[in-house]
């Protein structure tokens, strides 16, 4: 079995350097902003899961967030999801 390492380009770097720096409540507004846009191009898409990743690892939601998709009767959005998640584990915002 083989592994491959992906080499993140500087740009992705500093655009994830940037989320981080950000607060969790900063970080929501701008994911709702993007989420509920009519279109997205691609560096949008891709800001936006970063997001997405930062405000999941910095608040553990991982298993959170896998019970709300699991549950199949779910409709929410993404963003629904990242909320409810933050209300279930009890999140210091």
């Amino acid at each position: 079995m083989t592994t491959t390492t992906q080499t993140k380009s500087p740009a992705r770097i500093k655009l994830e350097t940037a989320i981080e720096a950000k607060d969790t409540a900063t970080l929501l507004a701008a994911h709702f902003a993007i989420e509920t846009k009519a279109s997205k191009d691609a560096a949008e898409r891709l800001t936006a899961a970063l997001i997405a990743d930062c405000i999941e690892d910095r608040h553990n939601l991982n298993d959170a967030m896998n019970a709300i998709f699991e549950d199949e009767d779910y409709a929410g959005t993404y963003h629904e999801a990242l909320l409810m998640a933050l209300v279930v584990t009890g999140a210091d915002l």
